[in-house]
């Protein structure tokens, strides 16, 4: 644990470290990396077909499955990691999550994201639109080279 300890706060390379760790202890508990690539979730195929999925950000760990499949998990973990248990999800990076019980329904919103980037940008007032172009609108690439290299490279 002392060598664990330095490379996530002594090193350049903490993140990387704590990432690999990370990374083989939920393998212990038979979370795999989702094939897609993302490096930041992983599943675990339960008998009868239902999943447990963590998404990981840094030191975070989002649960999505079954209650009893999560309370397990988190039993798990909590005999390696001393865990603080937030409750159910509501803001996610950026997101908001709202789960429906009644209705066995999860909705996802960036509502408060998209007014936070509004205010920075002093656009709260800003008319909306439901499409920033008028609708069947025909775009033609720009004839002379007017565009600023700045924001050629940045964007």
């Amino acid at each position: 644990m002392c060598l664990l300890k330095k490379a996530i706060y002594s090193l350049k390379q903490a993140g990387r470290q704590w990432h690999v760790h990370l990374h083989d202890m939920l393998g212990e508990f038979d979370l795999q990396k989702n094939v897609s690539g993302d490096m930041s979730i992983f599943i675990k195929r339960q008998d009868g077909g239902d999943l447990l999925i963590a998404l990981v950000y840094v030191d975070d760990i989002t649960l999505f499955g079954m209650l009893d499949d999560i309370n397990m998990f988190k039993m798990q973990i909590a005999k390696c990691y001393k865990i603080s248990d937030l409750g159910e999800i509501t803001q996610f990076l950026g997101l908001h999550v709202v789960h429906n019980h009644l209705k066995n329904t999860l909705a996802i919103s960036q509502k408060y994201y998209i007014q936070c980037i509004l205010q920075h940008f002093d656009m709260s007032d800003c008319t909306p639109a439901f499409t920033l172009f008028a609708a069947r609108m025909k775009l033609q690439a720009n004839a002379d080279d007017t565009l600023n290299p700045k924001l050629r490279a940045q964007y």
